[in-house]
């Protein structure tokens, strides 16, 4: 019996080039994994989101420690596909989406996922720097600081800052 050869999963095959076009509420872009040869697009966090933790849940890599809970029915666990999963993996450029108009670009290591959320490291590429990061909010924060709306401008209704 010829058994079929797998490609070998190392840390780099869950490295993520996140490039965002847009930040007015919420972020715009692309996703891209080299590994799978693959470009999703997001229009929202929780999108951005999404396709990282599928695209770790498709290799396997890195192992999750605890899984998810839901308000639905019980799935059986096991790999996930995009379609199923509701990622648009999209051959076409929303045209949102247009070439030169890139706020900031990411370099996302996901190292481990313990404690229900992600740990690693993030090379904000315009600057070269990298900062480790302990979960997945505290990833999003250090993108909104590159993208330059930490928190420092947002105000109430009542016209208060949010921070003093």
């Amino acid at each position: 019996m010829v058994q079929e050869e797998r490609p070998l999963i190392t840390s780099t095959a869950v490295r993520e080039l996140i490039t965002i076009y847009s930040c007015g509420g919420s972020f715009l872009g692309s996703a891209v994994n080299e590994f799978l040869d693959r470009t999703a697009y997001f229009h929202d966090v929780m999108e951005m989101l999404a396709v990282l933790e599928q695209t770790f849940d498709l290799l396997s890599f890195p192992q999750s420690t605890s899984s998810y809970r839901s308000f639905g029915p019980r799935r059986r666990r096991g790999k996930t596909s995009f379609r199923k999963a509701g990622v648009r993996s999209m051959e076409k450029i929303p045209t949102e989406l247009e070439k030169g108009s890139e706020k900031a670009s990411f370099l996302v290591h996901v190292q481990f996922r313990q404690h229900s959320t992600w740990q690693g490291n993030i090379t904000w590429l315009d600057k070269g720097v990298t900062q480790q990061f302990r979960s997945a909010l505290e990833m999003l924060r250090l993108m909104n600081e590159a993208l330059g709306s930490d928190g420092q401008g947002v105000s109430f209704e009542d016209g208060k800052p949010f921070l003093e």
